[in-house]
């Protein structure tokens, strides 16, 4: 299992694929990349020359093909997490950012508020898929200037501390809720609106990264339901079932929704 790195949402995730495999007699060894490419390929070559049963993995370099075709002629069985690699298609699971986003900005509660996304940097379909969304039903909705009202940063909290800082000092609109795709990029977001307008009262909505999320007491923060447990669960299954019956196994991409009703906040 190769992750970029291990905090709460992919330890998570971590326990739930351990959950799975480890039942069924494999060993589970965690590589941690920091998103580096070199490590990453490194570790992939090294999996290949020890023949493993097969691959887990959330890529930090999902343009480069090269890799996975070296992976998928080694005919070892793999399943991306979260991180789709371009222009192919292999097993995928992750959780369905589009259907999250579009149905935040269709609900009857934002549905008149002014809205602006923080994201992932681009390039990794998650979070392509939530400014997809984003842009599909701000359009939809009759809104402009949907080019300004989303900003895409670097996923560590610093970094998304900095493009806050940024896009709030350039960008004096007065948004009603902020979203975002993950936890780091809330936190970082919510220490740029702390700093440079202190007083004003904001909310922000944050795709979440553990169904506990969803009881913080927190009235300013608001997080959507979902489960990393469930999550590496599906990645798991998907790759035991691909090892086991590996002539007839057909690819799978599995997206996993948040629960719709506690969409109602």
């Amino acid at each position: 299992v190769i992750l970029p790195v291990m905090n709460g949402y992919y330890n998570t995730i971590y326990e739930g694929i351990k959950n799975v495999l480890i039942r069924a007699d494999y060993r589970v060894e965690l590589i941690i990349t920091n998103d580096e490419e070199e490590l990453e390929k490194n570790s992939i070559e090294r999996l290949i020359k020890g023949h493993s049963a097969g691959l887990i993995l959330a890529t930090c370099q999902p343009y480069n093909t090269e890799v996975f075709d070296r992976i998928e002629a080694s005919n070892i069985p793999f399943v991306l997490l979260e991180r789709e690699v371009y222009q192919k298609t292999y097993n995928y699971v992750a959780f369905d950012n589009y259907h999250s986003v579009r149905s935040l900005v269709k609900g009857s509660k934002l549905r008149n508020k002014r809205l602006c996304l923080f994201a992932g940097i681009e390039g990794f379909r998650a979070e392509d898929d939530a400014v997809r969304a984003f842009i599909k039903t701000s359009a939809e909705a009759g809104r402009d200037n949907i080019e300004g009202d989303f900003v895409r940063t670097p996923f560590a909290e610093g970094s998304s501390f900095y493009s806050a800082v940024s896009f709030l000092e350039n960008n004096h609109t007065d948004y009603d809720c902020y979203l975002t795709t993950s936890k780091n990029i809330m936190k970082g977001l919510k220490s740029a609106l702390d700093t440079l307008r202190p007083g004003k009262k904001y909310k922000i909505i944050c795709l979440g990264e553990s169904i506990n999320d969803c009881f913080n007491q927190n009235e300013e923060i608001l997080f959507t339901p979902r489960s990393p447990y469930h999550l590496g669960n599906a990645a798991a299954g998907i790759l035991k079932d691909n090892i086991d019956s590996p002539i007839v196994f057909e690819t799978r991409q599995l997206l996993i929704r948040d629960t719709e009703n506690l969409f109602n906040y």
